[in-house]
């Protein structure tokens, strides 16, 4: 098995564990804890707000270190806080203030471990391979965010949420002796000033003026933030939406989530084709395009109707393949465009951003939701992202010249 390989089982077990977590942690607080409904938006704060805040710190920390010992580091980490969940509910010591202890841990370890294994990925696979090993750990990702979701919720229902966990964290020791087996030498990369001088701050907002000196890189992260603000800003309605607005059943429903996951996997698989038929810049800006178009059929879906479930397969078919054909290009696109020295930071620029939108977008969401009802707020969620589509096009013609 080739390095590479052993870095694409560590990511997709890690992102498999990271997300069972994200799902069983809330069913634990709703099902076992009694949480109420500000508990379970706190929980979801708690894991977020420690990624955007220490995010831009951690790019600039691992600039400076090599990034394997690092993820290693985090899969033990995360396999010790998340066993810590049935050992306390063994003891009957679980409480709310327990898993809000966890929460922003777990948030901030899996920042770190994202932005380490995009900074790491370029040591062991270079220039064209790039883009197929952004493919194949997207992929792998997509398949992962399938199973996660339909296992947790039986995971849940059949050994308890708390005892659920003890299967998600060895997933952690899975990844962690993964990443263990490869047998490429560390590579420490310096600080860009070639001293010690520069403290964790001013790297972090070195990396933050680079990007916004770059076109490229610019364009790339107001993209992801962009789609990350329209993204946050429709998902917390959608559920609503669909079972109360449209009156559909959960069971149909399922399915149609179901074909996401499907359509992910078809579009890592055609991403790399795609770069080679009309150029890895035109791809990206398409994919873009194709987000905001399935985004759109969600409000246009009519009450109690089948024209509803195909409008909601539709957005599967166009979104979720987008999502993640964009996702491996601007990656790729960060990897190739960035300075080894920087790269670190250039990609927690793009993760905080991200971040910041999605908490922004989600409380905007819930106000805007109560006030103007799901519908008007999910189209203009989709009319958001369809401006930024655009404007991300111009953009990217006019910085390729």
């Amino acid at each position: 098995m080739s390095d590479f390989q052993k870095l694409w089982v560590g990511q997709a077990v890690s992102v498999f564990g990271s997300l069972i977590t994200r799902t069983a942690l809330p069913w634990c607080a709703l099902l076992f804890l009694h949480a109420r409904a500000l508990d379970m938006a706190l929980l979801v704060l708690a894991d977020l707000l420690p990624g955007f805040l220490l995010g831009l710190f951690a790019g600039a920390w691992l600039d400076r270190r090599a990034k394997r010992p690092v993820m290693i580091a985090c899969d033990v980490l995360r396999f010790l806080l998340v066993m810590s969940i049935p050992a306390l509910a063994l003891t009957g010591k679980l409480t709310l203030g327990s898993l809000f202890a966890v929460a922003p841990l777990m948030g901030i370890l899996s920042t770190v471990f994202d932005i380490a294994y995009q900074s790491y990925l370029p040591e062991l696979v270079e220039g064209e391979a790039l883009g197929r090993a952004n493919s194949r750990l997207s992929a792998s990702a997509a398949v992962a965010e399938v199973c996660a979701f339909s296992v947790s919720g039986w995971l849940v229902q059949h050994f308890g949420g708390p005892q659920a966990l003890l299967i998600d964290a060895g997933t952690f020791l899975l990844s962690a002796l993964s990443l263990l087996a490869i047998r490429q030498p560390n590579r420490v990369v310096p600080p860009l000033d070639g001293g010690q001088g520069a403290g964790l701050f001013q790297e972090a907002i070195e990396g933050v003026r680079y990007v916004g000196r770059q076109r490229l890189l610019r364009a790339l992260a107001l993209a992801q933030v962009a789609l990350s603000f329209s993204m946050s800003l429709m998902s917390p309605l959608v559920l609503l939406f669909m079972t109360r607005t449209l009156a559909l059943e959960p069971k149909f429903l399922g399915m149609v989530f179901a074909v996401g996951g499907v359509t992910s996997l078809l579009g890592a698989t055609f991403a790399a084709p795609l770069a080679r038929r009309f150029g890895v810049y035109r791809a990206t800006a398409l994919s873009f395009g194709l987000i905001p178009l399935g985004m759109l059929m969600i409000p246009l879906a009519p009450t109690r109707s089948a024209l509803s479930y195909g409008l909601l397969t539709a957005n599967q078919l166009l979104t979720d393949p987008g999502w993640t054909i964009f996702e491996i290009h601007q990656t790729t696109l960060r990897q190739q465009l960035a300075p080894e020295k920087l790269l670190g930071r250039v990609n927690a620029v793009t993760k905080v951003g991200g971040l910041g939108a999605s908490l922004l977008g989600t409380l905007l969401a819930g106000t805007l939701g109560d006030r103007l009802g799901p519908r008007p707020v999910l189209f203009a969620a989709a009319l958001l992202a369809l401006l930024a589509a655009l404007l991300f096009a111009r953009k990217l013609s006019t910085a390729c010249g």
